[in-house]
């Protein structure tokens, strides 16, 4: 057996990284078929599973497309490492199209390079919690009145039913204060975009992992990406078209009067920004509520913070949901250069994604890794880590120079309506059994969460 060596190392030449049994034309992708032992709305489960088999470095091929993934910390860690100023991620190229099409700029979520340093370069003052703080007393009037929301809607058990529908209408609100700059609280735009929103993720996830013939015609997919982010648009056209001196102090003003971006380029960041966060902070408040429900003694610590003042164990709890229920399901990069995971050399340009929300549920690197424990989070507890490498391990907003730029926004937003939510109602779980993940680009909850909201 040929062996290359690395430091001291033999290390494995890229065609004996393990693998399943692969076909012509199709490869791996009988395995997320109909008949296939996995399905692609549970890409974390598959994952997992097949990392049990294979280890925690295998090769999946698809038609054109490869991957190398990882369950592996250590080697999440190494990509981080590696990617360099310009991380290459995979591309979303029906976006891309759609963008192209309808702003004449790519955006910066589908696109890679130089391009997209610049475009991520304008999104900098969201990373700083300081311009991020100025938000904090509109998002206290908009929780304020979700909770009554909640009151004039839960049925006559308490209960609301599908609570992340719900959800929708607080992170609109939240990140119209943001982008463009205006509350938005008419009932039929807030319809409207709901359905866009959801409209637009589920055609994304389509065209992304169904074969590109939306190249050549226009796809289910593709159909409903341009259907629900039309709608956005529309929306957001509307607001840009208003004298920017009636923008309030925005996010799509500091665009817009960013001097190294074009117009084109300012119009399509502040349709990313104002569509980026509507889905994942409703997912991730939805499923903080629903551990919290199912959860009475961390609920007590919570609801304690909050009269303490104090955040650090809600902000703990946020933490620890994204940590079992991620929203996103993992990191993708192509490395300027070889590297060697597991003593495989995987070569440079090689798609390789780490699934950081398999590597969440993996006793390795958190103790009772199944179990929910907000206290892990705290620093004053022993018990957050087990693994050098666990800060890898869970990763919801990733790292590094493509870290999610709405992190603390995120936390924010969430952090000031779970703390209403507390103060006014004991949660009860309405939902009996354990709800999973499913992929919609994102990942959401795969069915129905219904909680009973009593008041206190």
């Amino acid at each position: 057996m040929k062996l290359l060596r690395n430091l001291g190392k033999d290390v494995r030449p890229f065609r004996e990284i393990p693998s399943p049994k692969a076909y012509p034309i199709i490869g791996h992708a009988y395995l997320f078929s109909g008949k296939g032992p996995y399905h692609k709305d549970k890409l974390t489960e598959a994952a997992y599973d097949l990392s049990k088999k294979y280890g925690p470095v295998f090769y999946l091929k698809f038609p054109g497309q490869s991957f190398v993934i990882t369950t592996d910390a250590e080697n999440a860690s190494k990509i981080f490492q590696n990617e360099g100023k310009l991380p290459n991620r995979v591309t979303l190229p029906a976006l891309a199209l759609y963008h192209e099409r309808s702003f004449g700029a790519v955006g910066v979520v589908p696109d890679n390079g130089p391009n997209w340093y610049k475009l991520r370069k304008a999104l900098s003052p969201l990373l700083m919690k300081t311009y991020i703080s100025k938000f904090i007393n509109e998002n206290q009037l908009i929780a304020d009145k979700f909770v009554e929301y909640i009151r004039k809607n839960k049925d006559k058990n308490n209960t609301l039913i599908d609570l992340c529908s719900h959800m929708y209408r607080y992170s609109i609100e939240c990140m119209s204060i943001v982008c463009p700059g205006r509350r938005l609280t008419n009932e039929e735009d807030l319809r409207k975009i709901i359905e866009g929103s959801c409209t637009f993720m589920d055609g994304l996830y389509r065209t992304y992992s169904e074969p590109p013939v939306w190249k050549f015609i226009k796809t289910k997919g593709y159909r409903k990406l341009e259907r629900g982010h039309n709608i956005i648009n529309r929306f957001m056209y509307k607001e840009m078209e208003k004298p920017i001196n009636t923008w309030n102090d925005s996010f799509m003003k500091v665009l817009f009067q960013d001097s190294d971006l074009t117009r084109n380029q300012a119009r399509v960041l502040s349709t990313e920004v104002f569509l980026s966060g509507i889905d994942s902070i409703s997912t991730a408040i939805t499923m903080t509520l629903y551990y919290l429900s199912k959860n009475e003694k961390c609920q007590h610590e919570a609801l304690n913070d909050v009269k303490n003042g104090s955040l650090s164990y809600l902000r703990a709890c946020f933490k620890e949901t994204l940590r079992l229920s991620a929203t996103a399901g993992g990191t993708t990069r192509a490395l300027p250069a070889d590297v060697v995971m597991n003593d495989y050399n995987i070569p440079a340009n090689t798609y390789i994604t780490a699934f950081h929300s398999a590597m969440s549920l993996m006793d390795e690197y958190f103790e009772d890794a199944d179990l929910y424990k907000p206290e892990r989070w705290l620093h004053s507890e022993k018990v957050q880590k087990k693994n050098e490498f666990s800060n890898f391990a869970s990763l919801p907003f990733g790292h590094g120079p493509r870290m999610c730029p709405g992190r603390w926004l995120s936390e924010q937003e969430s952090v000031i309506l779970l703390s209403a939510i507390l103060k006014s109602y004991k949660l009860e779980s309405a939902t009996p059994s354990r709800v999973g993940m499913i992929y919609r680009m994102n990942r959401i909850p795969e069915r129905s969460i219904d909680i009973k909201f009593i008041d206190r």
